[in-house]
């Protein structure tokens, strides 16, 4: 078979010069790998003195010994080597040569040789690659030619690599057309990102363009330029890459909740830093002044609303027999210590544990369908509202039923700064006939010094309707006994019947209908009369709504504000499974889903320092929503029964969730959901703070404590599957945190028996 591979002579043989280079013997020169591309070598190295293929080979026009065999200086195979160690390939015609010491440089002496001497010079187009394209970057396009950092020096090839010498010299100057371009860094770190953002066009005002408009602008991107520079140090100290970004990844989970702006960004990484360590113990000097939405300029007219004393004959009918007793027993070591307690009076729990424990134990003497702290700011003393289902035997009746009987509202009053010198009472009983009370919620507007009222106390009643009464301060150590019989405001929908409530400003609340409609009310509105009228008819009791729209299928179960970070975003839970969210600033085109769950969600919270949601799923586990992706979940807690309410705190990220198994767990969201993959794979530790439990031969109570870390993973040993079936007095059924900061650790939880514990967990 013919070989058809080139001769390895770069030149014609030279008929004079054959002899004596026959005679003599070149000696063997070790074997060296050719760099060529980054600097890789080849897989076969070749030998010394080897020529590459010339792509054209024709006859020189030209004629002589030295002249060239080829057509241009671009067929040509020697080799050059440029700053960045790459090959390029250079003319072998006849050019005059200068001594510098030991190494050969070109001269361009001569008029003629000048144009081959500029040919050996590479220019940023032939000698950047080996096919002679420039680098592209993805992100950037072609990368410019920039200045070596070292000199290059072009000698002779005579097919021995060694001859080829680099000098390191900064003080010589480049020779040659265009430079060529310096190896840029295919890395990005977040350092690089951050300088990128820096680069954005400034504003070059003149004088004559010095608006107010233009100033703004100016000022709105210096202020963005310092918050970019604090977020470059914040990102640093979590010591994540751009490069690794991914949604498991700490700047992935950073953005997934509170996305790529600056000020979000950095008021997360704050919390972050803050409370990432803290995972089952809440500390005191850590508690922080709760958010409460700016001061409204509007205000809800409550002039409209009668309240009267209530007779003794007719309180009998609205309460629970003083006499019913619960027995119960509470301690941390055998044997526990045994006491009874009766309806609507109070216990130390200081003097029940022997001092190990500091809070109070309230019976109210019926079902507790939901218990809240006022939101004081100033005042040392504490109120806490509790609505009861009042003679369940009497009135069974479906929950989505219109009906309507007696019931009460209680408000406690204590003073946790002093629990030893100030015990918990009955300070006031509001009596109505509108059935029982459901979704009880404050007004986030906090009692100032000299109100007259501790605040606007909204709820849903068993007859389809919400109402919002302005609770009066008692100062008297008598329990005071009022009739509702006029509210300050009243919100009714034809043909629905409501079922929840929530706040969404001072003076605006939402609700959820039966049949999956919701709806927002204006209370500061104020409907005009005519002027025949009398003045107090000039202000109606029945909101209007501001608009009311179908979101769900079936029955919303819970409704919950972002407030105060986004007051106008709501979430919503229903019996159709699906979790929805929605602007109601644009209701129609900014509805978002979730996945559909097996179940339903009957507890919701939003955490404002994680800007999360924190609702049921399968029941038993309660997960972690980013209120920006409703389509990621982390399994925060998990309880051996049904979750029925959770709470997160006003002054600390910390949440209460709460079960049909009597248990009461807290855990941090922050620590859970602002950490690598790899620091939340295994399982998550829970702190199970108590548990009430219930023996119907003796028919008492018991109060187990002292539990160790708990954990939410599953172990896979034994059983077959299922969930246990607990008693139902032992139902967790609400949970509510304090909204001062010096009281931040105070958390009230009530229970399906009629008891009501308040509790300090802060160290």
């Amino acid at each position: 078979m013919e070989d058809k591979r080139p001769a390895t002579q770069s030149h014609p043989p030279d008929p004079q010069q054959s002899n004596a280079t026959s005679s003599t013997q070149i000696p063997p020169q070790p074997e060296q790998p050719i760099k060529r591309g980054r600097g890789r070598p080849r897989k076969h190295p070749r030998p010394p003195g080897y020529v590459s293929p010339v792509r054209k080979l024709t006859t020189s026009k030209s004629t002589g010994e030295n002249a060239s065999p080829y057509t241009s200086a671009r067929d040509e195979p020697e080799d050059i080597v440029t700053s960045s160690g790459r090959s390029a390939r250079s003319s072998r015609r006849n050019v005059n040569y200068a001594k510098l010491g030991n190494i050969e440089i070109p001269s361009e002496s001569d008029d003629d040789e000048g144009e081959s001497a500029k040919s050996l010079t590479p220019t940023s187009g032939q000698f950047t690659r080996r096919r002679g394209r420039p680098p592209k970057d993805p992100r950037k396009g072609p990368i410019r030619p920039s200045k070596p950092k070292s000199n290059v020096v072009y000698i002779e090839d005579d097919g021995d690599d060694e001859d080829v010498e680099e000098v390191d010299n900064e003080d010589d100057e480049y020779v040659g057309d265009e430079e060529p371009h310096e190896e840029e860094d295919d890395d990005v770190d977040a350092d690089d990102i951050i300088e990128e953002e820096d680069d954005e066009p400034e504003y070059d005002f003149e004088e004559e363009d010095d608006t107010p408009k233009r100033r703004k602008a100016a000022q709105m991107q210096k202020s963005e330029r310092k918050n970019a520079k604090k977020l470059k140090m914040a990102l640093g100290s979590l010591g994540a890459k751009a490069t690794r970004k991914t949604k498991d990844s700490v700047e992935g989970r950073m953005s997934l909740f509170f996305g790529n702006r600056n000020t979000p960004l950095m008021e997360g990484i704050e919390y972050r830093n803050k409370w990432v360590n803290e995972l089952t113990v809440l500390r005191q000097e850590l508690l922080e002044d709760p958010i409460f939405p700016p001061a409204d300029v509007y205000q809800i007219d409550l002039s409209l609303q009668k309240l009267e004393t209530a007779e003794e004959e007719k309180v009998r009918q609205f309460l629970p027999p003083r006499e019913q007793e619960l027995n119960f027993e509470i301690g941390m070591n055998e044997p526990l210590q045994k006491y009874s307690i009766k309806a609507n009076e109070s216990a130390s729990l200081r003097d029940l544990t022997d001092g190990k424990r500091e809070g109070f134990l309230l019976h109210t003497g019926g079902y507790v369908t939901g218990c809240q702290w006022a939101p004081l700011r100033d005042s040392n003393v504490n109120y806490l509202a509790a609505s009861i289902v009042s003679k369940v035997d009497e009135y069974a009746v479906s929950m989505f039923d219109q009906t309507a009987y007696d019931s009460v509202i209680q408000i406690w009053r204590m003073d946790l700064d002093q629990p030893t010198s100030s015990p918990a009472r009955l300070a006031l009983c509001l009596l109505h006939s509108w059935g029982t009370p459901w979704s009880l919620r404050w007004c986030p507007k906090p009692k100032s010094q000299g109100d007259s009222t501790i605040g606007c106390l909204a709820a849903a009643f068993q007859d389809g309707k919400v109402r919002v009464i302005s609770v009066p301060v008692v100062n008297s150590w008598d329990v005071q006994y009022l009739t509702i019989d006029t509210p300050a405001k009243e919100i009714m929908l034809p043909g629905m019947s409501i079922t929840c409530v929530t706040w969404m400003t001072p003076h605006v609340v939402a609700v959820g209908c039966t049949n999956g409609f919701l709806a927002t009310f204006d209370l500061s509105v104020v409907d005009e009369a005519d002027d025949d009228e009398q003045p107090t008819q000039r202000i109606n009791i029945h909101a209007s709504p501001v608009f009311c729209s179908p979101v769900h299928q079936s029955a919303i179960l819970t409704l919950e504000s972002a407030a105060p970070n986004y007051p106008h975003i709501l979430t919503t839970t229903s019996a159709d499974g699906y979790t929805r969210t929605l602007d109601t600033r644009d209701p129609r085109s900014s509805r978002a889903a979730a996945y559909r769950t097996k179940g339903y969600s009957p507890a919701t919270t939003y955490v404002p320092s994680l800007s999360a949601l924190i609702s049921v799923e399968d029941s038993i586990l309660t997960k972690i929503t980013p209120i920006l992706n409703l389509l990621t979940d982390i399994i925060f807690t998990r309880h051996e029964a049904s979750v029925m309410c959770i709470a997160s705190g006003k002054c600390h990220p910390f949440t209460a969730t709460g079960g049909a198994d009597g248990v009461v767990t807290i855990a941090n969201p922050i620590a859970r959901s602002l950490v690598g993959k790899k620091l939340t794979y295994k399982d998550w530790p829970q702190t199970r703070l108590f548990k009430l439990e219930y023996s119907e031969l003796e028919r008492k109570f018991r109060f187990v404590e002292g539990y160790k870390v708990d954990v939410i993973g599953f172990n896979g040993k034994g059983g077959k599957g299922g969930y246990l079936i607990y008693p139902e007095t032992v139902c967790v059924t609400s949970l509510s945190w304090n909204w001062r900061k010096e009281t931040g650790g105070w958390i009230a939880s009530g229970f399906a028996n009629g008891l009501v514990r308040i509790e300090n967990f802060c160290v």
